[in-house]
């Protein structure tokens, strides 16, 4: 069980992927849509990816199976209809960064165990440095004090459990790309993107990196239900509302560590394991 305040309920640590589908409804007619996954930690350039994919006019979901996580654990019902086909869909989904619960849940077994077939999925994997990472998990924390500050426990579970789905999609033969910005720091977004998007069949436009900044136009862009009040972070995506350049190169903390739980610094080799892989993937800086 994870408690994480005194004024807070106990929450379980997991809401099992099975309980997650049941409140998913297939498209009409079993006309599945092509679906791009976008899965990573919060804070790992997820949301930056979803907007790009906005931008450029694909329907986009914003993490839809973890707002049915916390709706579950709050007792309240909710819904989620799948995208139909004809046509490509992107649907992202973060682990963390509250409870244990939300990291625990895998996208691609809820979609296979409701009969996805698995030719029409595929994974974008998003990662960060950890030390980084951590660091803006800590502003994000201060935007929701509710939860009493971050969760060593449940930072590193959302890391892990990442590096775990990205093993397993290679494995299981889904077309799967590693992306850790960061590791592509001295390329542009109009040079990665472009090739991010081919590997995925997704249709690009400068539109994905000449984002609108008026208020309202990301939220607009993006297929977003409401989150319940206890998660809600005022500010959250102040970031990925600037210019894509901006997003796709967020404030690094240059290594220093300080004051940040060796657990998180433990996580650097495997971190740096990937962004090996996300240089393969990607063909390397620009």
């Amino acid at each position: 069980m994870n408690r994480l305040a005194a004024s807070l309920p106990t929450f379980p640590d997991s809401v099992a992927d099975e309980e997650i589908g049941a409140h998913v409804h297939l498209p009409r007619g079993r006309e599945f849509a092509e679906l791009t996954l976008v899965i990573g930690p919060c804070r790992s350039g997820s949301t930056a990816v979803l907007r790009a994919a906005a931008a450029t006019g694909h329907t986009a979901h914003f993490q839809p199976f973890k707002r049915l996580i916390r709706r579950t654990l709050l007792g309240e019902e909710a819904r989620f209809a799948l995208p139909s086909g004809p046509g490509r869909g992107v649907l992202k989904e973060t682990f963390g960064p509250f409870l244990l619960a939300e990291s625990a849940f895998d996208p691609v077994t809820i979609l296979s165990g409701l009969g996805y077939p698995s030719h029409l999925l595929n994974l974008i994997v998003t990662l960060r440095h950890p030390v980084d990472m951590y660091l803006s998990w800590e502003r994000l924390h201060r935007a929701n004090d509710r939860f009493g500050g971050t969760d060593t426990e449940v930072f590193v579970a959302a890391f892990r459990h990442t590096l775990d789905l990205h093993r397993r999609a290679r494995d299981s033969g889904l077309r799967v790309t590693a992306f850790a910005a960061d590791a592509l720091s001295d390329s542009k977004p109009e040079d990665v993107l472009p090739v991010l998007f081919a590997r995925h069949g997704l249709a690009y436009s400068s539109a994905a990196v000449r984002w609108p900044t008026a208020p309202g136009v990301l939220d607009a862009s993006m297929v977003r239900e409401p989150e319940p009040e206890l998660f809600r972070a005022p500010g959250a995506l102040d970031g990925v509302r600037r210019a894509a350049a901006f997003a796709f190169r967020a404030p690094r903390a240059g290594g220093a560590a300080n004051g940040v739980p060796h657990q998180v610094t433990e996580l650097i080799d495997e971190y740096q394991r990937f962004a090996a892989q996300t240089i393969e993937d990607l063909g390397g800086p620009a």
